[in-house]
């Protein structure tokens, strides 16, 4: 008997034969459009690169800033912001994980199974700068939201101070001598 779209044997099965690197699959398909889908002459927050040795450029320029405005620019004059990426390990995947997420410290984001099953560790200490022509031969997909909201949220969080000043000791004390 039908349920609609879904066969109700496939949802009953139970099967439990399924690898890990077939989730992991499923979840990069699931969350990285591939460049073979996207404009060449469209730029937006997402957009991954892929470098040499392991690493990866992520862009988290919003995507109202990855237009050219000025007269004369092109895309290619576009300049994007970028967090560098290497791929994790997986016993850092192993360690790193906790009921459901990973532990990140405050100055990294971590997309799980990204790019080819692999899950990719993006640090916050340095943001790239690089204008698109540069990269555009690298690209290799873009990520979807709401998976680049929370990298460019947890950069937000890195990026600004947390807490409030310190009162100055002057509005407290006397100053007398």
């Amino acid at each position: 008997m039908k349920t609609g779209i879904l066969d109700r044997q496939i949802l009953e099965c139970g099967n439990t034969n399924v690898s890990k690197e077939t989730i992991r699959s499923l979840i990069s398909e699931a969350c990285l459009i591939q460049n073979e889908n996207l404009s060449v002459d469209e730029i937006r927050s997402g957009d991954l690169y892929k470098l040499p040795q392991r690493e990866y450029l992520i862009n988290i320029r919003p995507d109202c800033d990855c237009i050219p405005r000025i007269s004369g620019q092109t895309i290619d004059d576009v300049e994007l912001y970028c967090l560098k990426g290497k791929i994790m390990r997986e016993r850092e995947i192993l360690c790193g994980y906790r009921d459901g997420h990973f532990d990140e410290h405050i100055d990294e984001s971590i997309v799980f199974a990204l790019f080819e099953g692999k899950s990719i560790r993006f640090k916050f200490k340095r943001l790239i700068k690089q204008n698109y022509v540069e990269l555009k031969e690298k690209r290799i997909g873009r990520l979807i939201h709401p998976y680049i909201t929370r990298i460019q949220q947890r950069y937000a969080l890195y990026l600004q101070r947390q807490g409030l000043p310190t009162i100055p000791e002057a509005a407290i004390e006397d100053n007398v001598d």
